[in-house]
């Protein structure tokens, strides 16, 4: 499992959004069934890291953070983002994935 937030630039609060989202994200999928697909469980844990940052903006700041977010299972990459983190794939060739 692979995890990147980045806190957006010029919000006061980029910083906690982005510890938030990570944390959030990584205690999300940490719950996924063995029933459960990888691709819902990387959306749900997107969903939980998404809430946290709104928490984090219901505290009384603006903040914001983009989620990059990736799996290995059976040698197959399952990944998700939000956000204009990007996602690259390297090989002998770099090939953008978002």
């Amino acid at each position: 499992m692979m995890v990147l937030c980045d806190g957006m630039g010029g919000l006061a609060n980029g910083a906690a959004a982005s510890r938030a989202a990570v944390d959030a994200a990584l205690s999300g999928y940490s719950r996924k069934q063995p029933s459960e697909d990888i691709p819902s469980a990387l959306n749900q844990a997107i969903n939980e890291a998404h809430q946290a940052v709104c928490t984090i903006c219901g505290e009384g700041g603006s903040a914001g953070s983009t989620i990059v977010m990736a799996v290995v299972w059976q040698d197959r990459l399952y990944w998700a983002s939000l956000g204009d983190s990007r996602f690259t794939s390297v090989g002998k060739v770099l090939l953008p994935l978002s």
